[in-house]
């Protein structure tokens, strides 16, 4: 548990996808707050982890989320609740402790600019340091990790553990919904910096992250991945003036992952094959601007006559 001063300056913020086979680790971190709030994305009861860390921590918040917002909304429904000054955004893939805690709290204290201070990040899946700064997109720096000298000033930093200088953040509109999943962070900090704040790395806080373990694997959680993002890719290369692809670019891009697609298929490598029709998607519903067209449900179904040739996976029940 946190010290007596700091457990009301702080509120854990988790958003869950499917994640019943890590309640385990999901308990051991919120175990260290007083006060927290869980949104579940998943689509039926059966698959959530409401009801049963209900049953353990009966103080915690859990909103009804009628439809699957993604990872920003989901964050952004979880920080309405909130009333305390600060707010750790954590994946449910992530290992915490108290020390790490308290030094995200210290750092934030140490620059009250700040309105988001991250942590090195180990991908204890991987057995690497991952990518847990960068000063300009794409330039992220590349592996081997360069290990920061002390704190320092940055243009991004790794989503899957934030720490939230609440008010700051909501005033800013907290996360933009138009990405579903991925590139949030980078989007968030770019805004926070051009309103005049800072994101800071807190040097002394080290935190491991399981990756590719928040949902249970499979072929239909790999293509709404893919699909996310390479959707919200090309939505932050656009925004921010980076890449910019009219609707002749995005079909004809469409088109020929679609065309790859079907040639990994024919090779037998349906593990491509389902990535190239992902990116596909991505490409083609950013020509109709279907925001958020993920919000209906996830049951893969193939239309020749809606995707010609190529076959259209409708999402109807994430």
């Amino acid at each position: 548990m946190l010290s007596d001063h700091d457990l009301n300056r702080v509120s854990a913020v988790m958003v869950t996808y499917r994640s019943r086979p890590l309640i385990p680790q999901i308990v051991k971190n919120l175990q260290c707050f007083s006060n927290f709030v869980l949104v579940d994305n998943s689509a039926n009861e059966s698959q959530s982890v409401v009801a049963e860390l209900s049953k353990l921590f009966s103080k915690g918040v859990y909103p009804h989320n009628k439809i699957n917002r993604g990872y920003g909304g989901g964050n952004n429904l979880a920080l309405s609740y909130v009333t305390s000054e600060f707010a750790l955004i954590i994946n449910p893939d992530v290992e915490l402790n108290i020390s790490s805690i308290n030094a995200m709290i210290a750092t934030a204290d140490l620059y009250p600019q700040a309105i988001i201070v991250g942590a090195q990040i180990f991908d204890s899946r991987q057995k690497t340091q991952d990518i847990s700064y960068g000063w300009r997109y794409p330039d992220n720096p590349s592996h081997p990790y360069t290990e920061p000298d002390g704190d320092l000033s940055t243009m991004f930093l790794s989503g899957c553990c934030l720490l939230i200088r609440v008010k700051p953040f909501q005033e800013l509109g907290g996360f933009d919904e138009n990405f579903f999943m991925y590139y949030e962070e980078l989007d968030v900090c770019q805004r926070v910096i051009a309103a005049g704040g800072d994101c800071v790395l807190s040097a002394n806080t080290y935190v491991n992250h399981f990756s590719q373990s928040s949902s249970t694997p499979s072929w239909r959680v790999s293509y709404i991945k893919t699909l996310h993002y390479n959707r919200s890719k090309q939505i932050f290369l656009s925004k921010y003036g980076y890449e910019k692809k009219s609707k002749l670019g995005l079909l004809l891009r469409g088109l020929g992952h679609g065309m790859s697609g079907l040639i990994h298929l024919g090779l037998f490598n349906s593990t491509r094959g389902i990535k190239s029709f992902a990116k596909a998607h991505a490409h083609l519903c950013l020509i109709h601007k279907k925001q958020n067209q993920e919000h209906k449900s996830i049951r893969f179904r193939c239309s020749l006559a809606t995707f010609y040739f190529l076959g259209t996976i409708v999402l109807e029940d994430i």
